[in-house]
């Protein structure tokens, strides 16, 4: 699967070169690198967040409801 997506990259840089885009130099790769994983750190702590969020309140649903009989 890993070889099958190198060979995509490569397949849309290789057609990127041929219409006048340059490749991608190393600074600016690692910054976009160092971007996607904050961002999708940030996706992973709101997915957290609402998960939690969700079972709190499936928790107070399912609690029995406690009635004071006199």
């Amino acid at each position: 699967e890993i070889i099958r997506h190198w060979e995509m990259l490569y397949s849309i840089s290789m057609q990127n070169k041929r219409k006048g885009f340059s490749f991608l130099n190393y600074k600016d790769g690692m910054a976009m690198f160092k971007g996607n994983s904050k961002y999708v750190k940030q996706l992973n702590e709101i997915q957290f967040e609402t998960t939690m969020a969700d079972e709190v309140v499936q928790q107070t649903h399912l609690q029995p409801q406690l009635r004071v009989v006199r």
